[in-house]
């Protein structure tokens, strides 16, 4: 009779676990998120000028946060899938900002982008980053 009390102990300490891991992947895939809507604002405003900017800074925390989040769904995920899934990810990521400001479908997409990126306030996450 001692072995039942034991033994729900273990499930649910187990369920535990899994929601503690579910729930730092959220918090890694939130933060790509941030870094992927700040890389493109980031390149947008810098379409044709080719001026240094940060897009491949911002984008390099992005993955890195990425395959973190990854790694706690699956752990046992190569390389060659997350590297697939994140390329995914970014562009589907993109899609839905490019859709959700009619701003950026005009000729002052720079001027939109760089509004958008102040809002989302990316220069306080660079800051935070550096």
């Amino acid at each position: 009779m001692k072995i039942k009390p034991l033994i729900l102990a273990l499930v649910f300490a187990s369920s535990v676990s899994q929601a503690t891991n579910y729930d730092i992947a959220n918090k890694y895939s939130e933060k790509a998120k941030v870094y992927v809507t700040c890389a493109f604002y980031e390149g947008l405003q810098h379409l044709s000028d080719f001026k240094e900017n940060n897009e491949h800074k911002l984008m390099k925390y992005a993955a890195e946060n990425y395959i973190k989040s990854m790694h706690e769904y699956e752990p046992d995920t190569n390389r060659e899938e997350l590297l697939i899934d994140f390329a995914s990810f970014t562009s589907a990521q993109q899609a839905l900002l490019w859709d959700a400001d009619p701003g950026l479908n005009t000729n002052a997409v720079k001027q939109e982008a760089g509004r958008l990126y102040n809002k989302a306030n990316c220069p306080l996450l660079l800051d935070a980053i550096e």
